[in-house]
């Protein structure tokens, strides 16, 4: 993959504030020891949308990182959420393709 430095930066930035949103979530939902309910789920796949929102208005971040920090729990197949992913998305921007967790798993 190649990426120029700045975008190696803005990647290395957007990883950093992918989850930023996990504080907007209840705390009861962040220490919870049980087995998570389908509720529960529903408010954690709503991090993305609130690290987005953190940082949308940022001058100093990239429109591709932000993009990238929405769809984070994004997949090539489309699946993922809180979208559907675009295969465009991934394909083009190195910084989500960077950030997107699945990637990395599926290189591991």
């Amino acid at each position: 993959m190649k990426c120029n430095r700045a975008d190696v930066y803005q990647a290395a930035i957007g990883g950093c504030l992918a989850d930023c949103g996990m504080a907007k979530l209840p705390p009861r939902l962040l220490n919870k020891r049980e087995s998570l309910t389908a509720d529960d789920y529903k408010e954690i796949h709503a991090h993305p949308i609130f690290s987005y929102k953190m940082i949308k208005d940022s001058s100093i971040i990239k429109d591709s990182v932000k993009v990238a920090v929405l769809e984070h729990h994004g997949r090539l197949d489309g699946t993922g959420y809180p979208n559907k992913a675009h295969e465009l998305i991934f394909k083009n921007h190195c910084c989500c393709r960077c950030i997107s967790r699945h990637d990395f798993r599926k290189g591991i």
